[in-house]
Formats: structure tokens, sequence, C-alpha cells
């Protein structure tokens, strides 16, 4: 399943996670669910986790995490599920490890743009600046300084921002 799909509800999740994808919603998911008490396994094929988390927020967030049941594999792969068990490939070594036990493989990579109303909002005659995750999915302080930044563009187009 995807990970839009568990924060929606609309799947049951099991005990044990497998979360493809160490980027911030993998990350987030990951704290989420182990908050709730699930055991998580997170692989990210680049070196580290959280790349496009902002700084003091990952610092704070891979703090909780450490606290809570979640294992984390960087430079990892995923080769195969064997019924419930993953085979792991280190990217780096080479090497490969079956890890044992998933009721549940989450999908949180590949996030694209998701604009279902400018379109039609232009159609109408309705000036739209296209800000969030609807332009590029990002971070929630990008999204809000985009807003800030259009609101003032309607208000005074000569006016220049920061």
């Amino acid at each position: 399943m995807t990970a839009e799909q568990v924060l929606r509800g609309n799947r049951k999740i099991g005990n044990k996670v497998l979360i493809l994808g160490g980027g911030l919603v993998g990350i987030e998911l990951a704290e989420h669910l182990a908050a709730a008490d699930h055991e998580i396994v997170v692989i990210e094929l680049l070196d580290e986790v959280a790349r496009d988390m902002e700084a003091i927020t990952r610092k704070m967030t891979m703090i909780r995490l450490s606290k809570l049941p979640v294992t984390i594999h960087t430079s990892t792969r995923l080769v195969r599920m064997e019924g419930k068990n993953a085979v792991l490939e280190d990217v780096v070594e080479g090497r490969s490890e079956t890890v044992e036990g998933f009721d549940t493989v989450v999908v949180a990579i590949g996030h694209a743009p998701h604009d279902p109303l400018s379109e039609g909002l232009r159609a109408a005659g309705v000036p739209v600046t296209i800000i969030g995750d609807a332009h590029q999915p990002g971070q929630i302080f990008d999204a809000t300084q985009a807003g800030r930044r259009a609101v003032v563009e309607l208000l005074d187009p000569a006016e220049t921002t920061q």
C-alpha cells in the first residue's frame, strides 16, 4: 500500500511494517506508526534518511525515533519479498540479509504534485497561483511562504517579495 492510504486510514496495518523510502514522508510515517505500537523497519536507498526534512526538525525526529521500535537501513534496497520476509541488499557492500515477519509493506517514495483544481478555476476566470503540494511536494514552511508571496502579489503585483 502507499503512505497516503495508510494516513487516510483506508487500509488495516499489521504489527510489523516495512516502509520503503526514508524521505520525509517515510520517516514521519515510521514515527506515527511506531507511536501507535507498530514495529517498523525503514529501508532507504540513499546513505541517510530524511534528507528532505528541515534540519532541526530532522534532528528532533531522529531523537524521537531512537526511542521507538524503529529500525532504519540506509544504502539498502529491497530485492524481493518471500512471503512475509524481505530480502534486503546493502548497495555499498553488496551483502544480503533477510528480515522476517512483515504484516504490511508501505511504499513511501516518488510523490508527485497533485493539482485537481487550478485548470477548472482558470477556465472559470479565477486567478490561480499554485502552491504547496499542488505545485511540488515539500514542507509546510515552503508552502506557507509561497502562499504569503501569492497574496502579496495578488494585492500589489508591483511589490517585490523576499
